[in-house]
């Protein structure tokens, strides 16, 4: 496929209140990109709005539920009403929960599977027949490095994030030859407010404390960067973006050793938590 010409084109961007939702609304923005933005913070939204709007590109924020079937029938209506159509669907929103898969209840379970997957399958299907009307689209799911390596207490994320994987790769092959384009975002450890809005499914397996902390320590690139990578990516129109150092390191283990790569990660750790520290 050619290049994505940005410039002018109208996105679709779920989770746009924070993190790297809302720099990917600004970096769009700054390309000429007329922009959609969906989450349910709507305070949120405003301040994305805000700053979108400095580039003099056209920015509208919906307050909805991507898990709710009348949410989306809702907000597609009134995308479609005020843009008449649809270039690049970003499906961006995610949550997670912490805890072992069987202490994680069905609630916690079926929420992350809804926000992580069920919202974006349901987004896309009711998008997909406006973008098949342009001339071209790309649709860009924002999965997760444990989209590709499976790690534990992170059971229902990760289900999550693989299911998005499998229907990415999917649906690619179906859109061939319709000049839509599907894009698999691998971010790393990125700065969000991902493992601080965590739910926790037990505290019994964590043994210092509170893992939101714990986790906070692995999320170190600046969610501006990881937008950079991923909009530089949907214009090349990639297949695959990996974003961050730490998610381009754990894809090429899982890729080189798919049998063993959790035992070598496994020992990697072991080796780093108990070094001496600088």
């Amino acid at each position: 496929m050619k290049p994505f010409q940005l410039e002018g084109s109208v996105a679709v961007l779920t989770g746009g209140a924070g993190g790297i939702g809302a720099q990917l609304a600004i970096q769009l923005a700054s390309r000429g990109v007329d922009l959609a933005v969906i989450d349910l913070d709507g305070g949120g939204l405003k301040n994305t709005q805000k700053e979108a709007e400095r580039y003099g590109t056209k920015t509208t924020t919906y307050v909805a539920d991507i898990t709710n079937s009348e949410d989306i029938t809702r907000i597609v209506s009134m995308i479609e009403r005020d843009y008449g159509k649809v270039n690049i669907l970003i499906n961006n929103a995610g949550i997670t929960t912490m805890g072992s898969f069987q202490e994680t209840s069905k609630q916690q379970f079926d929420r992350v599977m809804a926000v992580n997957f069920s919202g974006p399958v349901a987004l896309t299907r009711s998008l997909l027949p406006i973008m098949m009307r342009q001339s071209k689209g790309q649709i860009v799911n924002v999965s997760s490095i444990l989209g590709c390596v499976g790690v534990a207490n992170q059971t229902a994320y990760c289900a999550s994030k693989f299911a998005l994987r499998g229907l990415s790769d999917a649906l690619r092959l179906e859109l061939e030859g319709n000049d839509i384009g599907v894009s698999l975002v691998y971010p790393g450890g990125v700065r969000t407010n991902i493992a601080n809005s965590a739910t926790i499914a037990t505290r019994s397996n964590w043994p210092d404390g509170d893992p939101r902390a714990q986790a906070n320590k692995l999320l170190k690139l600046d969610p501006a960067r990881a937008a950079k990578i991923i909009v530089s990516g949907v214009e090349k129109r990639k297949r695959r973006i990996v974003v961050g150092s730490d998610a381009k390191f754990l894809s090429s283990i899982q890729r080189l050793f798919p049998e063993s790569h959790q035992s070598i990660l496994a020992t990697l750790t072991k080796r780093r938590d108990s070094s001496p520290p600088n």
